[in-house]
């Protein structure tokens, strides 16, 4: 059993009276002839089995954002998730939604308009048993005039959608389309940031020096300039009382 995974389903059914309970055991058996257990698994070496979620089962996910008819008056919002199973051979589909002006009285997943078949319904929602998470296994079949393979190609070019009718709306109040959830289960890290090189830009007013143009020339002359700007800058800022740190100018 060393690295090795094992599941084990119990189908528990609670009954009256006293002894209503169910244990794991284990033994030992090289030949296959031993029947009797040798031990009792403790119950915190069990643990309660959850369904994988969404984003590690195999499929591809589909979703779609119900909103009002055209013409319709409601507030009624919803949303719903389509997950096509890998053999493409059934889907699985979840939603919920609110707001809606009046009683639902029915629920399908209908088809657009596809080829030369008009729309019709190809997943009565309201004739399927519900999960007991909420949600419906929909076993492709086909809806004649469509085929199968009609009805996987229909839900790939996002012509599959979601209707809810309600007492007001015979024809459907709220509806949306199911369209291919992109997303990936591996990350990939963004690109680098750009390296952008911050250049300090000093406005100089000539009223804030006190040497006459004959001067700044002359001492212009006698050090280099960026010196020169960097010591007047200097001197601007004591005065100001501000103090950046100082770096060096760049020529351009």
């Amino acid at each position: 059993m060393r690295a090795s995974g094992y599941y084990i389903e119990v189908l528990h059914k609670a009954g009256v009276g006293t002894n209503d309970n169910w244990a794991v055991g284990w033994l030992q058996d090289p030949t296959g002839t031993n029947t009797t257990p040798a031990g009792v698994v403790p119950g915190y070496l069990l643990s309660r089995h959850f369904p994988l979620p969404p984003a590690y089962v195999p499929g591809t996910l589909y979703a779609a954002n119900m909103l009002a008819y055209a013409g319709a008056v409601s507030s009624g919002v919803g949303s719903a998730t389509l997950r096509l199973s890998a053999d493409e051979t059934q889907a699985i589909l979840s939603y919920h939604y609110s707001g809606l002006s009046s009683p639902v009285t029915a629920k399908h997943v209908h088809a657009d308009q596809y080829l030369n078949f008009p729309s019709q319904i190809i997943f009565d929602i309201d004739a399927a048993t519900p999960q007991p998470d909420g949600s419906y296994v929909w076993t492709i079949a086909p809806a004649s005039p469509l085929s199968s393979s009609d009805i996987i190609e229909i839900i790939k070019e996002g012509k599959a959608y979601i209707n809810v009718h309600t007492a007001n709306y015979g024809g459907g109040e709220i509806r949306g389309n199911f369209t291919l959830a992109n997303g990936s289960q591996n990350f990939t890290p963004p690109p680098a940031p750009l390296l952008w090189r911050m250049t300090m830009l000093i406005t100089m007013r000539p009223r804030v020096f006190s040497s006459k143009p004959a001067s700044v020339r002359a001492r212009a002359k006698s050090q280099p300039y960026s010196r020169w700007v960097m010591t007047r800058g200097s001197t601007i800022n004591s005065a100001s009382g501000f103090s950046p740190s100082h770096q060096p100018l760049r020529h351009h």
